[in-house]
């Protein structure tokens, strides 16, 4: 959700390379298949960053339904992923962490607002 917060506030200075390299370090780290979170941040960073200043002027609630959407794209491809590689346990608590974030993303969003206003990262 943080790249998605720093894709669509600042889409020059955080982007795909930025989502590409981030999703290899998670790879890394959490032992998946090397490029596999990589191929799903920067497709999301890609869809926030084609849509952001759309994005930025919807209200709270519909910026939480859109990025429950965006997520929800990224853990299909994520199942897609799983389901080639032969690693799949699926469950369908597999999808409940796309509509957590989108509870979640009003209070991210202001918080985050807040954040990069007081430190002044523009």
């Amino acid at each position: 959700m943080l790249l998605i917060y720093w894709c669509m506030a600042l889409p020059e200075r955080v982007g795909i390379s930025s989502a590409w390299l981030l999703g290899l370090l998670f790879d890394a780290q959490q032992s998946f298949i090397l490029g596999q979170h990589a191929l799903g941040f920067t497709f999301l960073a890609y869809i926030i960053i084609r849509n952001h200043k759309r994005l930025r002027v919807y209200p709270l609630l519909q910026q939480a339904l859109v990025v429950c959407l965006y997520l929800l794209i990224y853990q299909a491809i994520m199942l897609l992923v799983m389901l080639l590689s032969g690693t799949i346990t699926y469950t369908w608590f597999y999808w409940l962490p796309a509509f957590t974030s989108m509870l979640i993303w009003p209070w991210l969003f202001i918080f985050m607002r807040d954040f990069r206003r007081r430190n002044n990262i523009a």
